[in-house]
């Protein structure tokens, strides 16, 4: 068990409940995706970013979901997404119907940022596995889009409803197992709180708040720093010390914990405490 005595001027405490090296920081992916496009030159010349082994890279295809005229291939690419007369903005607020793998290429990124917000803890190589593996195949020319990946639609024409789908969002559980109904000003309010991960593959947090709303509101940090994994099966238990200053406004308060990583909330949890 961790606890911390909070400073009496304030209403919440703050606890950390480990420490780690610093790394790129809380809210932060460790390795951002990056996902580019093929290149418009009908060849397969290699072209940067794409090629880059750590890049997704995605090509073109139309309406009939055949590989864009314009579309490059090659040995590195990952998938395709429509790229054919695509509406986008424009400058002085207009809109025109485009070509190109940069009209493709959003629609990978996109996708990405769909599952990133259901499932934070997912790496590039998941994210790639993610989108290739739920990508529609042999949907193309028969002689280009062949069964599984091949150099002209890589695994095949993204899926964004099946990538989301085949997600697990299962995320961490936040359980408050102790907590008095009232605490009387400059008294200890004692909390013992559970951050229990149910899921079948470890799930990691970055950040923890203590959050009241009352007659006064304020907000602590409990932990911010390094993404801080929980195997599966398995929960951090910590007690949480707040010392409730002379000067606190009497009244009826609700207190939330809550944990993310990388700004995407993934579990919470509530309760009421009396100041008397």
């Amino acid at each position: 068990m961790i606890s911390v005595r909070a400073d009496p001027l304030t209403l919440l405490a703050t606890l950390a409940l480990s420490a780690h090296p610093a790394h790129a920081g809380p809210n932060e992916h460790p390795n951002p995706p990056r996902i580019a496009a093929m290149m418009n030159n009908d060849n397969s010349i290699p072209y940067y970013p794409a090629a880059y082994d750590e890049t997704i890279a995605i090509g073109s295809t139309d309406r009939y979901d055949e590989r864009s005229s314009f579309s490059s291939y090659g040995d590195h690419i990952d998938l395709c997404a429509p790229g054919s007369y695509i509406w986008s903005t424009l400058w002085n607020d207009t809109y025109a119907a485009w070509d190109g793998t940069s009209m493709a290429t959003p629609h990978g990124s996109g996708t990405v940022a769909l599952l990133l917000a259901r499932e934070p803890w997912l790496d590039v190589e998941l994210l790639r596995a993610r989108l290739r593996d739920t990508a529609e195949d042999q949907v193309g020319r028969p002689g280009e889009d062949t069964p599984g990946w091949d150099r002209y639609h890589g695994a095949g024409r993204l899926n964004a409803h099946a990538a989301l789908a085949a997600g697990d969002a299962c995320a961490l559980a936040l359980t408050i197992l102790d907590s008095p109904a009232s605490v009387a000003p400059g008294e200890d309010l004692v909390i013992l709180g559970e951050l229990r991960n149910d899921c079948d593959d470890p799930r990691e947090f970055d950040l923890v708040l203590l959050d009241a709303t009352g007659p006064a509101t304020t907000s602590n940090t409990l932990y911010e720093g390094a993404a801080r994994p929980i195997a599966a099966g398995t929960a951090l238990r910590r007690e949480v010390v707040l010392r409730v200053p002379l000067g606190a406004p009497l009244g009826e308060y609700d207190l939330s914990l809550s944990a993310s990583l990388r700004g995407i909330d993934l579990a919470s949890a509530s309760f009421p405490v009396r100041v008397e």
